[in-house]
């Protein structure tokens, strides 16, 4: 206990700022990603101490837990990515920085899921337009 009284006394005396508030940053502002693709949002942080970091969906801690889901930190650099994308992944995620000071700004991110929506290949297109098209009773179209 003694050692850091004087530790922190010894920051005072010589005004040297050990601590700085956490900031997040870096995430796109707005993400569209299709259906069971990979979603992969990185922020950055700065902070003193180096801060954690928690993401966030919908201002909830996001469950680590899925096999889908994987976050790694290193450092100041953080990276979530879910792979086979669900409708239900769309929504708000945040990059949280904390620290000894607390909680910092956020960098958020707002993830909207499409439908892949599946069209002819060129090839059938180009065979089903054709002259010679019979309908099954054998009549000329």
């Amino acid at each position: 206990m003694l050692s850091k009284t004087f530790h922190l006394v010894h920051v005072i005396i010589h005004g040297i700022v050990l601590t700085r508030s956490p900031v997040a940053y870096g995430l796109e502002e707005s993400v569209t990603v299709k259906k069971q693709q990979r979603l992969v949002l990185r922020c950055r942080t700065r902070g003193n101490p180096v801060p954690a970091v928690v993401w966030y969906k919908d201002g909830k801690p996001l469950n680590a837990a899925s096999k889908r889901v994987r976050i790694k930190t290193k450092r100041r650099r953080s990276t979530l990515r879910i792979r086979c994308v669900k409708e239900e992944d769309a929504g708000l995620y945040e990059c949280r920085p904390n620290n000894v000071i607390g909680s910092g700004t956020a960098s958020r991110s707002k993830v909207t899921v499409v439908k892949v929506t599946a069209s002819p290949s060129s090839d059938l297109t180009s065979k089903l337009t054709g002259t010679n098209l019979r309908p099954a009773n054998g009549k000329n179209v």
